[in-house]
């Protein structure tokens, strides 16, 4: 497996705000507001493809400053976004969280110093398992047990965490 690729679930939430938005550019349009219509069209533009376009890519390559390949979790929020990449060796966890009115949920990724980002995969137990087969990669299981020997007494709190043993 050199590349897997997950995209973005379309939530309740996200159908609920495109509708009320592409309603309020109707009603903007419908009372003569054409410019105040035109910049809420935009808006719902931008929802839509932020919704269709986000993907979150497991990818296996050879970076410019180091030897050897890593895996990098690759997320691209569409074209009007900046691409995120995340190597997969600095992931600390992965969080299934509850939406702030639960009608959802998603996935908090904890990595580096302190990073976070939350991600909403379509298949998430494909994903997870995707982590735990990319975090049980040799190369990266000789760079963890570097910075866990470097790191004695860092505990996590409850969280889904990649097995090394497989």
């Amino acid at each position: 497996m050199t590349e897997r690729t997950f995209h973005q679930r379309f939530t309740l939430a996200s159908k609920c705000g495109i509708m009320v938005f592409s309603g309020l550019a109707f009603w903007f349009f419908w009372e003569r507001q054409a410019f105040v219509g035109l910049l809420v069209m935009i808006i719902v533009v931008g929802m839509i493809e932020r919704v269709l376009h986000t993907e979150y890519t497991f990818k296996k390559v050879k970076p410019i400053d180091r030897e050897e390949e890593h895996w990098f979790l690759i997320i691209n929020r569409g074209r009007f976004a900046r691409r995120v990449t995340i190597p997969v060796e600095e992931i600390k966890s992965i969080r299934v969280m509850p939406t702030p009115m639960k009608m959802s949920h998603f996935l908090l990724i904890t990595y580096g110093p302190g990073n976070v980002f939350g991600v909403q995969p379509v298949d998430e137990d494909a994903f997870l398992a995707t982590w735990r087969k990319t975090a049980a990669d040799p190369s990266v299981n000789n760079k963890k047990s570097e910075q866990q020997a470097n790191n004695t007494g860092n505990t996590e709190e409850t969280s889904v965490r990649p097995e090394q043993g497989k």
